[in-house]
């Protein structure tokens, strides 16, 4: 959800967003990014200290009603919430952030049009350079290393790379399994 409403991709931070302002909270190591990234579409804050800290909750406490929060918030923080700042009933909303984001803007066609002719270069690519006799792994880090060469920032950790019995395997992460020749490799 913090990248999709404001452009910034960072492993850390939490979004507050409400009639009148989008706030992004995140600590010290992403700031920079941050800045780069979300400028346009949110207020940054600082924080210290972990997600669970005065600087959320002063904002937090300024919201009088209901918060809506996406399914991923864990549960610990969730129940915190309710039982520490009790300004506010919280209130899960992935169907509404579903909703939002079926509708699709230009760039984000074009990212995905992007991705696909990603995808495709990739996978003609890797079928060419599959061996009898190479690992699932070495399969996984060379696609990965096409893909990153091409243009894709980045692919899905524990990409599935499966083959012989393990291709039946609905997340079967590439594993030192050496391929044999005939066999089926799912990817």
């Amino acid at each position: 959800m913090r990248r999709y409403f404001t452009n910034f991709n960072g492993y850390s931070g939490a979004l507050l967003i409400s009639q009148d302002r989008v706030l992004l909270f995140t600590d010290f190591r992403y700031i920079q990014q941050a800045e780069a990234q979300a400028s346009d579409h949110a207020k940054l804050i600082e924080h210290k200290g972990g997600l669970l800290n005065e600087a959320v909750y002063q904002e937090l406490r300024l919201i009088d009603g209901r918060v809506g929060v996406e399914g991923t918030l864990d549960l610990s923080t969730y129940n915190y919430f309710n039982r520490e700042i009790t300004n506010f009933q919280t209130d899960v909303i992935d169907a509404s952030i579903m909703s939002i984001r079926k509708i699709k803007d230009p760039t984000e066609i074009a990212n995905i049009r992007e991705g696909i002719r990603l995808y495709d270069l990739a996978f003609e690519y890797i079928l060419g350079f599959i061996k009898p006799g190479m690992s699932e792994l070495e399969i996984g880090l060379e696609l990965e290393y096409h893909m990153k060469k091409n243009g894709a920032e980045a692919i899905k950790a524990n990409h599935v790379i499966a083959s012989g019995e393990r291709s039946s395997l609905p997340h079967g992460a590439a594993s030192k399994r050496i391929v044999n020749k005939g066999e089926f490799i799912r990817k």
